[in-house]
């Protein structure tokens, strides 16, 4: 990580200042804000298994004098985490639900973001080695090589190809950099769906409930924060709203609100779905 100085002085004149550690230095007048540049992607290895181990937890998480509810896997051998777009492939839209049963996930949420009014899907999608599609629609991509790495951030087309993915999906914003919270306080408040990984590089894919009309769930820089106290060191954000929904051992265990309200619980249909299996 490279450290930038950015400048925003009430005079123009300012001695040089060297800054190493701190976040906001004022000297002169002049407050001096310190931001942090990193690698337009990471890449590490990631460990196999012939055996499925995934750790589930559900749990109320509360914050801002709200509790939502939580449902985080941790996943430590990436061999068993897939992309898989709906049942039927894109741009159909189904259910998480079904899409994940008839691919027998033990754990799967909702994926990217996807065109509603033109049924398309939308960003990088390469699912067990076939390329669905790739572009650069959006800068937070997560996925896995061949080679067994997990690689998040911003990527160009020349470095997907070049990668060699074996799943890889796109959305935005990147969340999570060297365990930092990129994401600032305030936006909107709704359910969302969010994966990365931490310093064992296990994959770690989180979902919470909630619903945009009724001002419940999180903001993203509350769900970066979760993110966090999550152990992810690197990660990405993914759709969320109505389409936040989590299955476990072959049931949803969530509440998604297919409308933005809590007064109707059902699924949204999507296109792409993050499964372990």
């Amino acid at each position: 990580m490279a450290l930038s100085v950015v400048a925003s002085c009430r005079r123009h004149t300012l001695a040089e200042v060297v800054v190493l550690l701190l976040l906001l230095v004022v000297v002169s007048g002049c407050v001096l804000l310190v931001e942090a540049s990193y690698a337009p992607y990471v890449k590490v290895d990631c460990k196999t298994s012939s055996h499925l181990e995934v750790e589930v937890r559900g749990f109320n998480y509360t914050v801002a004098n709200q509790t939502v509810l939580v449902h985080v896997a941790r996943l430590p051998y990436c061999n068993h985490f897939h992309v898989l777009p709906s049942l039927g492939g894109c741009p159909n839209h189904v259910n998480v639900s079904v899409t994940a049963a008839a691919n027998g996930c033990y754990f799967a949420t909702n994926g990217n973001f996807f065109g509603s009014g033109n049924k398309s899907c939308e960003g990088s999608i390469i699912s067990d080695g076939r390329e669905i599609q790739i572009n650069e629609q959006f800068d937070a991509n997560f996925g896995i090589t061949k080679n067994n790495e997990l690689v998040i951030g911003t990527l160009t087309l020349k470095e997907i190809r070049d990668l060699k993915f074996q799943q890889l999906i796109s959305n935005k914003p990147v969340m999570i950099r060297e365990g930092k919270n990129l994401q600032r306080p305030g936006g909107e408040i709704a359910p969302r769906t969010a994966i990365g990984f931490n310093s064992r590089h296990d994959i770690v894919l989180i979902q919470v409930d909630g619903a945009e009309v009724q001002y419940v769930g999180l903001t993203l820089g509350q769900l970066g924060d979760l993110m966090v106290k999550e152990g992810i060191t690197e990660g990405i954000n993914l759709d969320g709203g109505g389409s936040s929904v989590t299955w476990y051992k072959d049931r949803v265990v969530s509440y998604p609100t297919c409308t933005d309200t809590l007064m109707r619980i059902c699924e949204r249909p999507v296109t792409v779905v993050m499964c372990m299996k």
